[in-house]
């Protein structure tokens, strides 16, 4: 009886795909005044959360179609 042995090629550096990084570099691009059209509620807080996690402001506002637009406001100054 032979025992065959697979061996595997490890990797290091590759990054993992996600959909939240795909979010979070929108929310980088994103300048004062942008919207984002997203196609789901969820997707649009993920959207604002990372946003805040630049320190951006965010508004939502759910769209008659039932998609919700998410913008980078400017942020209020207090005087």
């Amino acid at each position: 009886m032979v025992e065959i042995m697979e061996t595997y090629k490890i990797e290091k550096g590759i990054p993992i795909e996600s959909k939240q990084g795909k979010i979070k570099f929108t929310a980088e691009c994103m300048k004062v005044g942008d919207s984002v059209l997203m196609e789901s509620y969820p997707r649009a807080v993920s959207l604002a959360n990372a946003l805040r996690s630049l320190n951006k402001l965010p508004a939502l506002k759910i769209q008659p179609n039932g998609k919700v637009r998410v913008w980078y406001k400017e942020p209020k100054v207090q005087s």
